[in-house]
Order: structure tokens, then sequence, then C-alpha cells
């Protein structure tokens, strides 16, 4: 379960690091490292609340969802190089892997299941 929990928040990186790879060479030095200074930040958000946030792993498999779609219809028609091509693909692939994790994956869901008790719990007491 844990593993694939992991591959969902990976898959998540793999399509935001390619969003920021392929805009890199438009942006000034100073931007470059301070998109790459706050997609590290963004890592442990997404690896944290992909392990221990039922609400974010919905929003998160929902984004992952909803890109796949947008991403095959920029491949189909859009007019790009071999290499961004390639690189949308894969993102393409890791998006609805990830997506598909998140939201469909029994596992996932029960895991999902036991944080909401939890966090109900929690919010009983208090």
């Amino acid at each position: 379960m844990r593993f694939k929990l992991l591959t969902a928040a990976f898959s998540l990186v793999v399509v935001l690091g390619f969003g920021l790879f392929c805009r890199a060479g438009t942006l000034a030095p100073g931007e470059i490292t301070f998109r790459i200074v706050c997609f590290i930040l963004g890592l442990f958000i997404v690896f944290g609340g992909i392990q221990g946030n039922a609400q974010l792993q919905v929003l998160w498999g929902w984004m992952l969802a909803l890109a796949v779609p947008l991403q095959v219809a920029i491949l189909c028609f859009g007019e790009l190089d071999g290499l961004t091509k390639a690189g949308l693909a894969v993102s393409a692939l890791a998006a609805g892997a990830g997506g598909w994790l998140l939201l469909g994956d029994q596992d996932v869901r029960a895991y999902r299941r036991l944080l909401h008790r939890k966090s109900h719990a929690l919010h009983s007491h208090s």
C-alpha cells in the first residue's frame, strides 16, 4: 500500500516537474531558481499530504485524472518538438497512473477511509 502511495506521489512530481522543465527556457535565472525552490518545498507537501491527508489524496487524484485528456489533446493537436512530445507522453502516462492509484485503487481507498475515520474521531473528541 505504501508503494502505491509513493508511486502516486512520484507521478504528481513527474507531471509538475515536466511543466517546470518546459518553461525553464523562457524564464529569467532568478525566476527559475524561485520555481525550483518552490518545487522542492512542494515535494514535501506532496509526499506528506498523500501519506496522511485524505482530502489531498482526492484533490491530487482528480488533478492528475483531469490532466490526462488535456495532455493527450496537446499531444494530438500541438506543434511540439520530439523531446517535448516524449516528455508530455511520459507525463500523461504518469498522470493516468497516479490518478488511478489515488482515486480507483481499493487499497488506497480503504486507507483514505481509515484516515477520514481517524480525523473524524480526533475532531469529535475535541
